[in-house]
């Protein structure tokens, strides 16, 4: 936020604001015993986000279906992508019903075929992660959130 070092709690000092693609430039206003931040950060930019939300799905599927399921074989390839990225998968992101900072995970959709996929909240932004083996019902879900949403208010990523 500033654009000179600063010193934290801890007594680390930290770098200033040097407009690098993880600085965030924030805006701090102040008045009638108020304080007030602004800033805006893209979704998406950088691979590992959407690597990040590939591991809160398979983790909250383990949650849900148990360790003996998510330690088939016919997920190496999301094991793979999590740690090492070397694939591209897609996830597809809306505005949530209500508005607010919330965290919600829902009971994963079963396929016909046996395949997860997992739809979450997180701060207030619906995420919903195909979890089969190649991503075989994302072009269906994108489908249907095109239709649905009528191109207002969701995204896939990466686009």
């Amino acid at each position: 936020m500033e654009s000179h070092a600063v010193v934290d709690h801890t007594g680390r000092e930290l770098p200033g604001f040097r407009k690098r693609e993880r600085d965030i430039k924030a805006h701090f206003t102040q008045g009638n015993n108020q304080g007030r931040i602004d800033f805006s950060v893209e979704f998406g930019r950088r691979k590992k986000f959407i690597r990040g939300l590939h591991k809160i799905a398979f983790s909250a599927l383990t949650y849900f279906v148990g360790a003996s399921e998510t330690r088939k074989q016919k997920y190496n390839g999301i094991r793979q992508y999590v740690k090492k990225g070397n694939s591209t998968r897609h996830i597809i992101l809306s505005r949530a019903d209500r508005l607010g900072y919330y965290h919600d995970f829902k009971t994963p959709w079963v396929s016909e075929l046996g395949d997860y996929t997992m739809q979450f909240v997180l701060c207030g932004v619906v995420f919903i992660v195909d979890l089969s083996e190649n991503e075989m019902h994302y072009p269906r879900y994108k489908s249907m959130a095109e239709k649905m949403f009528e191109n207002d208010q969701w995204t896939y990523l990466p686009n």
